[in-house]
C-alpha cells in the first residue's frame, strides 16, 4: 500500500481522511465507504468491476466488499467511512443494505449534494467546534437518506449478515 494521509479525523461512527494514493492493495472494511476524488484520477476495482474516477467523481463501496485503488498520478481524495451502527436505534437494517450502484459520477443527480456533505463532514470533524456532533449526525443522516431514497439496493438475509460478522 502506497498512500499519504494528509489529514485524518474521526468521531463515533465516522472516519474521514484526505489522502493521495498511488496504490491501495485489495482489502475491505466493515463500514460503508464513500471516496470523493478531489484531483487527478484513480482506478478503482470493486468486487471485480473496474472504474476510472476523475476529479468530482464518487465511489460508493459497500461493507465487506473487496476493493483496491491504483493510480500512477497520485490523485487526492476524501475518504469517508460510515459505521452503520450510527443509526441502529431507528434504522437497524443499514448494516444489511448493499447498494447496487458503486460509481456516482460528476453528472449523477446525487453527486453535488453528496460531494457537499462529504466536504462538510471533513470540515466539521477537522474544526470540531462546539456542537459539531449535532451537525455531524445531521450530515450522516442526510448522506444515508439520499442513498437509501434514490439508489437501488438489496437487503442481505439475516444469515448472510451474521456470516459477515465472523
Amino acid at each position: 500500500m502506497i498512500f499519504d494521509v494528509i489529514e485524518r479525523y474521526h468521531a463515533p461512527y465516522v472516519y474521514v481522511e484526505k489522502w493521495r494514493v498511488k496504490d491501495f492493495q485489495l482489502h475491505f472494511h466493515t463500514d460503508i465507504e464513500l471516496s470523493l476524488v478531489l484531483s487527478g484520477s484513480a482506478d478503482f476495482s470493486v468486487n471485480h468491476q473496474n472504474f476510472t474516477l476523475h476529479a468530482g467523481d464518487i465511489m460508493l463501496i459497500n461493507r465487506v466488499t473487496p476493493h483496491s485503488i491504483t493510480n500512477p498520478d497520485a490523485c487526492e481524495c476524501i475518504w469517508l467511512a460510515i459505521n452503520p451502527s450510527f443509526c441502529h436505534s431507528f434504522f437497524p437494517s443499514l448494516s444489511s443494505v448493499r447498494f447496487q450502484e458503486n460509481f456516482i459520477g460528476a453528472a449523477h443527480p446525487l453527486n453535488a449534494a453528496l460531494s457537499a456533505d462529504i466536504r462538510s463532514i471533513f470540515e466539521f470533524l477537522s474544526e470540531q467546534d462546539v456542537g459539531y456532533e449535532f451537525k455531524l449526525q445531521e450530515l450522516l443522516n442526510h448522506v444515508i437518506y439520499m442513498l437509501i431514497s434514490s439508489q437501488r439496493y438489496i437487503l442481505l438475509s439475516s444469515a448472510a449478515a451474521d456470516a459477515e460478522k465472523l
